[in-house]
Formats: structure tokens, sequence, C-alpha cells
């Protein structure tokens, strides 16, 4: 293989991967996107587990000043679960009862955001525990799957 056609294989390889889109992350804070961020705080450490599902069915987490894909579920799972928010009575909860370990849930629609923090006393209605869990589970069942394809 002469220079010239090493050359060219190298630019034309160089284009390539230039072209590649340059998605941007989620923000959070940034973004017009409807979400539900969750998840679990306090204890021992203090250390806060923060988890973000958007409408689109991905999962992101934040670690400082880092946020990364964890993964996706399917869209329908991601419309189930804001439908299931809007339909039950966890959309009209006011709750900022955080304990030592507290759990939180934080809406963020187009015309409505809550934020619902509790641990402090047990509740009395459990629906808002068991949106916590579905949410928490797609999070294990994501990791468990990105343990799995790194062995």
């Amino acid at each position: 293989m002469n220079f010239r056609t090493l050359l060219s294989l190298l630019s034309i390889m160089i284009s390539i991967a230039s072209c590649t889109t340059n998605q941007k992350m989620f923000d959070p804070d940034n973004t017009q996107e409807e979400y539900v961020a969750f998840g679990t705080g306090g204890g021992f450490t203090g250390r806060v587990s923060k988890y973000y599902l958007t409408k689109k069915g991905d999962i992101y987490t934040k670690d400082g000043d880092t946020m990364s894909k964890i993964g996706s579920t399917s869209k329908t799972m991601g419309a189930q679960i804001f439908s299931n928010y809007q339909n039950t009575k966890i959309s009209g909860l006011n709750l900022n009862e955080p304990g030592n370990k507290y759990y939180f849930v934080e809406m963020n629609l187009a015309d409505h955001k809550n934020n619902i923090k509790w641990g402090l006393n047990p509740l009395s209605d459990k629906t808002i525990e068991t949106y916590h869990a579905i949410l928490m589970n797609l999070v294990k069942k994501l990791n468990t799957q990105n343990n799995k394809s790194k062995l």
C-alpha cells in the first residue's frame, strides 16, 4: 500500500469519525423535557442517589457533576409511569417529611411540579412507596443488565 492510499484512507476514517452525532447529555436544569427524579438520601453517609426517568424512557443518574445514562426502558413503560402519577393520588400529594434516611419523587411536567419526600414516619397510604419501588426496580433491572453485559 503506498503512502497516498494510506493517507486517503486515514482522511476518510477521520471524516467518518467527525460526522458522528454529538448528542447532548440530559440536563435536568436546562431541559424542556418532562421527567421524574427519584431516589434515596441520608443515612450514615448522607449520600443521595438520584435518578431521572424521561417520558421517552431514558434513565440517567447524577454522581457529583457527572450525568450518565444508565439505559432505557420502553417508551410504553415510560408513558405508563407518567400516566400512573397523574391518575393516582400522587399528583396531589403534599409531603415533605424526610427522616435520617429518606425517599423522594420529584415530578417535573410542563404544567405541574411536585417534590415529595418521606422517611420520618411510616405512611398510612402506601401508593407513593409502591410508585417509588417500581421506579427503583427499573434502575435495578438496568444495572443488572449492564453488569451482565460487562462480563
